[in-house]
């Protein structure tokens, strides 16, 4: 298993390149190899010891995402049955066979993985996960992330890339290369014969449904606490009060953009 640093200084070239790219065309950039990224064999030697578990990992076939039992179990911990490990023997055996293996929120537990996430976020704000694929040689990858821009970092292996651009060629990535892959241009990614292929993929997530509550409560409250008649408060009628309320935030809420909105939601800590 390969062992990376994770404080260690990210290439501070992918921030320049992502800052410049505004031309909504597939391009990549070589990276430095002094960049710290995670590798196939730091996700197999966590998936080989048994212990990473749902909702981390998603298992797509034959262009269909596995259901839950096959790709997770139940273990004794301290003399009690705990569901949700992952099936070791059934998801490697899927993966040789040509799966891929999807891991959300991968930085969560991966610590290579989060100095790429720092820098994308740098540039692109907060409200940027990552989520790698994992996939065998010479294997179609199940890229899920067609309608978001991204940026996938080839950390492992190599990869093809067609995107559906007019006149495009397929795109040869070798590992440590960035690939900006904006909105609706993928067509389908294929791993390289070279060896396994990790992809680390940068892109905007979507706010849970109780985050953007949260975000809207949020909102609400301030938009109160400017009002002066909710200053005065203790002096309305109470049979006024809740009207008031409903009012003031009806009125408020629809004039409100939802993109402000989810924007709140994403940069929430």
């Amino acid at each position: 298993m390969t062992h990376t640093d994770p404080h260690a200084d990210v290439d501070t070239g992918l921030a320049g390149w992502l800052a410049e790219r505004s031309d909504g065309r597939t391009a990549h950039t070589a990276l430095s190899g002094g960049m710290t990224l995670p590798t196939a064999a730091d996700v197999l030697g966590t998936i080989d010891c048994g212990l990473l578990a749902y909702p981390y990992l998603e298992v797509y076939r034959d262009g269909a995402k596995l259901p839950a039992v096959e790709a997770f179990t139940a273990r004794r911990v301290q003399n009690h049955k705990v569901t949700g490990f992952i099936h070791h023997r059934n998801v490697t055996g899927q993966y040789r066979a040509g799966a891929t293996l999807r891991l959300p929120s991968v930085a969560d537990w991966l610590a290579a993985a989060r100095p790429a996430l720092a820098t994308v976020r740098e540039v692109l704000g907060r409200h940027i996960e990552a989520t790698a694929y994992l996939v065998a040689a010479g294997s179609p990858v199940a890229y899920a992330e067609p309608a978001v821009d991204a940026v996938v970092l080839v950390c492992s292996g190599s990869v093809t890339w067609h995107s559906g651009e007019a006149d495009s060629e397929p795109l040869e990535v070798a590992a440590h290369t960035a690939v900006h892959v904006p909105a609706g241009t993928t067509r389908g990614a294929f791993a390289g014969d070279g060896g396994d292929c990790l992809l680390l993929v940068l892109a905007e997530r979507s706010p849970a449904t109780t985050e953007i509550v949260k975000a809207l409560r949020q909102a609400g409250t301030a938009h109160l606490e400017q009002q002066d008649t909710h200053r005065r408060h203790h002096l309305m009628p109470i049979d006024q009060k809740a009207h008031w309320v409903l009012g003031e935030l009806a009125e408020h809420f629809a004039a409100m953009d939802p993109a402000d909105l989810l924007r709140l939601a994403a940069d929430r800590p």
